[in-house]
């Protein structure tokens, strides 16, 4: 399946400082795709998360980007799966019982 047919999802956050992003990455990615499911979006799960930050001199923190690549289908299908696994193709079910050829 083509990363063309995937739309990018971003989600802006802020951090005291870098250390604390990437030592909960896993977690930031998590939340994210929970994210994107409630605004209609399911994720692609073996595309990987991008992380941009930089220092505010400002504020004294690092303001972060999250980037995943995600299929919008709205927001009522989206709660009812998962993910995608774009390289087989698959559309998993939210509690991975099933899942489908896309």
């Amino acid at each position: 399946m083509s990363q063309k047919k995937f739309k990018t999802y971003f989600v802006d956050g802020v951090a005291k400082d870098q250390e604390w992003i990437v030592a909960h990455t896993e977690y930031l990615e998590e939340e994210l795709h929970k994210d994107m499911r409630s605004k209609g979006y399911i994720p692609v799960l073996d595309i990987p998360m991008k992380v941009n930050w930089e220092y505010d001199e400002k504020s004294g923190n690092f303001k972060y980007r999250l980037a995943s690549k995600g299929k919008a289908v709205g927001c009522k299908t989206a709660k009812k799966h998962l993910g995608i696994l774009s390289e087989q193709g698959i559309v998993l079910d939210i509690n991975v019982e099933s899942a489908a050829l896309v």
